[in-house]
């Protein structure tokens, strides 16, 4: 029963040797600032409601909402080749239901208009590339599916494939 009444008091004296150490440790925050890389967000092809120039802020905003926060967008345009950058392409693709006769009548011509991106990332020295399809964006910024498109796009890039590591 002396042993272990002697570990007792060693264990106390150890843990209030180290306990002001630890508080010390805990209330000192870390003052360093983050490290961000800088990505240059580029885009070719159009988007209907957008010129080039507000298309690419609007996708380094959205991107920015979704990506970690040591990474940083921006609309400027890339300097060197070698410069951290998402480059995004569009497409329009077209679906046409053919018309018909109904009772007799005829059934006019159907389509739908679809916005195909193809999303390529070269960060970090690495090359990623993912696809996103969304119904047409006829509003610009105030229709959800391009927004929804960058959100996908960076959370696939960046955070699901672990590019925010790097």
């Amino acid at each position: 029963m002396r042993f272990f009444s002697a570990w007792i008091v060693v264990i106390a004296l150890l843990l209030s040797q180290l306990m002001p150490d630890l508080a010390q440790a805990q209330s000192t925050p870390d003052t360093k600032p983050m490290p961000q890389t800088l990505v240059h967000v580029a885009s070719i092809g159009s988007v209907p409601g957008f010129t080039t120039k507000q298309l690419n802020a609007y996708l380094a905003k959205a991107m920015q909402k979704a990506s970690p926060p040591s990474l940083r967008m921006t609309a400027e345009p890339a300097i060197t080749a070698d410069a951290q950058q998402v480059i995004w392409t569009f497409k329009l693709l077209r679906t046409v239901w053919k018309g018909g006769m109904h009772s007799g009548f005829p059934a006019p011509n159907n389509s739908v208009l679809y916005l195909s991106a193809e999303v390529r990332s070269y960060v970090a020295g690495e090359y990623q590339m993912t696809l996103a399809v969304h119904p047409s964006i006829v509003s610009g910024d105030a229709n959800q599916s391009l927004a929804d498109m960058a959100t996908y796009a960076a959370h696939v890039l960046f955070v699901q494939n672990g590019a925010e590591h790097h």
